[in-house]
């Protein structure tokens, strides 16, 4: 009896051992029964809820008569209304008329007919004749040449090849030529004298000059036989940018021995601030 008492404790423990555990496992199940439960009553309502919402809008939608959808305006109705809103746009020639719109636009109109050919008519615009033309009373005409020489132009201009008065391309440079010497009889016997020089002067810079000139003889050496600054001086006065000024200069007090040697004739041009501008030269009667 004795030994069979520590036997009944050792199988008490064993049992309490065994309840322990399947309380637990009993008590996990019953929470995932729980949460099963739960989930499944949250499906069956939202499900009920989007049906319920779905049946709604059809049983809306079944109660709305076709009048009250309006209807979609069709291309045609769209084109119609570009054609009479007083503006051109789309691919309309004129306003409202022609591309989409139909129609031809002469006379200040819009008519249903194009126009009927007229022999009469040559042109309707410039761009309608050839070069050099241009459209008058639906003729072309030769348009008149501006020019023949620069002299037709402004002092500024000069012509062109194609007849026309265009603005000179200054040089940059003040330049001089001398056309013609007049040269007579000296004062003292057997003597000559420059008379006067005419000149051709152009000014290239981009400014009005004022200038004046000083006449040299030399003999063909080139040694200077004649310095003459103070009685070969001579006004030239004002020239405008890009004008060319040509005319005869009063040259006084310039005289050389009439013999048979050569004579060179220079003129050298300053311009107000007493600056060599350029020199011209030409060979006098021996």
């Amino acid at each position: 009896m004795t030994m069979f008492i520590p036997f009944l404790k050792k199988m008490s423990e064993i049992q309490l051992t065994v309840n322990s555990r399947s309380l637990e496992r009993f008590f996990f199940i019953i929470v995932i029964l729980v949460l099963a439960s739960l989930n499944f009553i949250q499906w069956n309502h939202d499900t009920g809820d989007a049906v319920t919402a779905q049946v709604t809008a059809d049983t809306e939608l079944q109660g709305v008569e076709d009048t009250d959808v309006p209807e979609t305006q069709t291309d045609a109705d769209l084109v119609a209304g570009t054609c009479t809103d007083g503006i051109k746009n789309q691919d309309e020639t004129q306003v409202d008329c022609g591309g989409t719109c139909s129609g031809y636009w002469y006379d200040n109109d819009c008519n249903s007919e194009p126009k009927e050919a007229d022999d009469d008519i040559e042109c309707r615009m410039n761009s309608d004749c050839d070069s050099g033309y241009t459209c008058e009373d639906n003729a072309c005409v030769e348009i008149p040449p501006e020019c023949e020489e620069d002299s037709d132009c402004q002092y500024n201009e000069e012509c062109t090849a194609d007849f026309k008065c265009e603005e000179k391309r200054l040089s940059g440079l003040l330049e001089a030529k001398i056309l013609t010497v007049d040269v007579a009889a000296g004062v003292g016997e057997n003597t000559k004298k420059v008379k006067a020089v005419k000149l051709e002067i152009e000014n290239g810079k981009g400014k009005t000059m004022v200038l004046y000139g000083k006449a040299y003889i030399y003999e063909d050496r080139s040694d200077p036989m004649y310095d003459v600054a103070q009685g070969g001086e001579f006004e030239i006065g004002s020239v405008k940018t890009g004008e060319t000024v040509s005319q005869f200069f009063t040259i006084k007090g310039v005289s050389f021995p009439d013999d048979d040697e050569s004579r060179e004739i220079r003129i050298v041009i300053f311009d107000d601030d007493d600056e060599e501008v350029d020199t011209v030269k030409t060979t006098a009667y021996p």
